[in-house]
């Protein structure tokens, strides 16, 4: 296959996105609309639900699929996109504020201490609204399911993206550099070692992001939990310049940016991604969020020839559920369409056309199996165990802490102590405010 660069990889995403439009329409014409679909009720009609949603190809699929539903019920669907940091502000404005401007809002499982007053209880809502596809709980990993949705005892989201770290890596480069191409790296020393072998020209043996974004502050976290880092002692008093603190610092600093390509200091999830689909940087830790678009021959030039393992010392959890204004003008219509949205046969629909699920019968499901071998690895460490970001109400405010260290570090406009320092000051400013 002849390598595809960065440019042909943004055209790609524009053209998939292109094609995600259509997609459901082209769905219906082979196979029609899912049994679930057609027995939703019509009595909602001319509603209009105002959805915040993701970016990205995964939340792309994800929309796409909708379409089916408004064409079924006659609910029209009014996506607001946004970026990740940006859903974040939004949501938290719209509910604390009383604005209330939209109805659902996918939540990342970080956010839910934040805004679980202001969400709806979904424990019943299929028996709430006549109509409602089950929700089948028990066919979730229990440990996601509690981790996204759950807030004292009430169900304040369902889960639709499940993500979980992974360290992937391209096994033609591994060939290129003499490694064996099916042996996964087994530390973070063997990482660099690998990176090291394979870093040469515009080629490079890691990608690690180093913008002022979530993925960054999750690269610090995967290593401060892998070097044994507690966020906060058993007293409450936050440990984030700890040694463990230092050594992740550290490590992305002297270690994996070395091994990465120029422009880091900017990157996010798409370049991250890009990346490695264009095989700019031959290793990375990443999320199967982004496994559907490496895995595609007409996404990614290293379709075919990539590998997965659980990062050394074990895995972060990521992942979003989706969650219901409790102040929705369309209280009973929101509940129909996040009930069917997260069934099981949308879920394996919008799987089978690359997004990331949660729910195990579609990890199960053989012909997903067959196309993305990934499924039963991505399973298992959803089940598993894993560190967590930072367990505490308003831990996004301590995020872009981290991550903007980690960028100053990198950037080296600090040195690696006064970064990881100034996290810990920051950090310990941040609680004290807020009376924790």
């Amino acid at each position: 296959m002849a390598r595809m660069n960065r440019r042909q990889f943004t055209s790609g995403l524009a053209a998939t996105a292109a094609m995600l439009a259509l997609g459901p329409r082209l769905a219906k014409a082979q196979s029609g609309p899912a049994e679930v679909t057609k027995k939703l009720p019509k009595r909602y009609s001319g509603t209009t639900l105002r959805i915040l949603f993701g970016t990205g190809v995964s939340w792309d699929i994800l929309a796409a699929n909708t379409r089916e539903f408004t064409e079924a019920t006659g609910i029209k669907l009014d996506f607001t996109m946004g970026q990740y940091m940006d859903r974040y502000t939004k949501m938290v404005l719209d509910v604390t504020t009383g604005t209330n401007s939209f109805d659902i809002y996918p939540i990342a499982y970080q956010w839910k201490y934040d805004v679980a007053p202001y969400l709806a209880d979904l424990s019943w809502i299929d028996t709430e609204v006549d109509g409602a596809p089950p929700l089948d709980l028990a066919d979730y990993s229990q440990r996601p399911l509690e981790i996204y949705s759950k807030v004292n005892g009430r169900l304040i989201s369902l889960p639709v993206m499940g993500d979980v770290t992974f360290i992937v890596w391209n096994k033609k480069r591994y060939q290129g550099a003499g490694l064996d191409p099916e042996r996964a790296p087994s530390s973070w020393a063997e990482i660099v070692a690998n990176g090291k072998k394979m870093t040469t020209g515009q080629q490079y043996g890691y990608g690690m992001p180093a913008g002022k974004n979530i993925q960054a502050a999750t690269v610090w976290m995967q290593l401060f939990n892998t070097y044994g880092g507690k966020y906060f002692d058993d007293k409450g008093q936050p440990q984030f310049n700890s040694k463990a603190g230092v050594d992740a610092l550290d490590f992305m600093v002297n270690q994996l940016r070395p091994l990465s390509p120029p422009g880091i200091l900017t990157w996010d999830i798409s370049e991250t991604a890009s990346s490695f689909a264009t095989e700019q940087s031959a290793q990375l830790l990443s999320w199967p969020s982004s496994f559907g678009i490496f895995a595609d021959p007409s996404k990614s030039a290293a379709a075919g020839h990539f590998g997965w393992t659980t990062p050394p010392g074990g895995a972060v959890l990521g992942g979003h559920g989706v969650g219901i204004n409790a102040k929705s003008r369309n209280l009973e219509a929101a509940k129909l369409f996040v009930a069917w949205f997260t069934s099981k046969e949308i879920v394996y629909r919008t799987a089978l056309a690359g997004a990331a699920p949660v729910r195990m019968s579609a990890f199960k499901n053989p012909t997903l199996v067959e196309k993305y071998k990934f499924f039963p690895a991505v399973a298992k460490a959803l089940a598993g165990p894993v560190f967590e970001f930072v367990p505490t109400k308003e831990a996004e405010q301590i995020h872009r802490m981290i991550f903007d260290e980690v960028n100053a570090a990198v950037a080296k406009t600090k040195t690696v102590q006064a970064a990881a320092d100034d996290m810990q000051r920051n950090v310990v400013e941040f609680v004290k405010r807020r009376g924790r």
